[in-house]
């Protein structure tokens, strides 16, 4: 299993997390969440699948991500503002919203071998996440259809 950081739980992190199935309705038993880059994004800028992402982020216990979600986000933040997108006050709150979240990382390196074997069907920063999911037996939210079109036996949920 891999490590992480204290996240909200106030546990150690990732590697003692166990998955339980949530209920149809969200109610009941806590889960333990993965969260990408894209659905990430969408919450801090209030995109569409924000109000989706946020439902689920209630229901979950304890939110984890791969380390490589930081640049990820914030690369993709900056080009929301070069493009126009979002105002520079707009992505300054984004960014600052994306420290302050109640989120578990996990280490990249651990993830390597298992990232590599989804090559053929997501991009490779995509793999991490897909990796980071599958270690820790749990769902996987995403607002990228792409990702979730190649999962391979991962459970992967799509925001929209």
């Amino acid at each position: 299993m891999v490590g992480g950081s204290r996240g909200r739980s106030g546990r150690a992190g990732p590697e003692e997390h166990r998955h339980r199935e949530a209920d149809g309705r969200g109610a009941g038993r806590a889960v333990t969440l993965v969260l990408d880059a894209s659905a990430v994004v969408d919450l801090l800028i209030g995109a569409e699948a924000a109000a989706t992402v946020q439902q689920h982020l209630e229901i979950a216990e304890d939110l984890v991500a791969p380390d490589l979600i930081y640049p990820e986000v914030t690369s993709a933040i900056w080009r929301l503002a070069r493009s126009g997108e979002v105002t520079g006050s707009e992505a300054d709150r984004a960014v600052t919203h994306l420290v302050s979240m109640p989120l578990d990382t996990v280490p990249t390196r651990p993830l390597v071998a298992r990232a590599w074997g989804y090559r053929e069907s997501v991009r490779i920063p995509d793999a991490f996440y897909l990796a980071c999911a599958h270690e820790l037996a749990s769902p996987l939210l995403t607002s990228d259809a792409r990702l979730h079109r190649g999962h391979h036996g991962v459970a992967v949920i799509l925001a929209r």
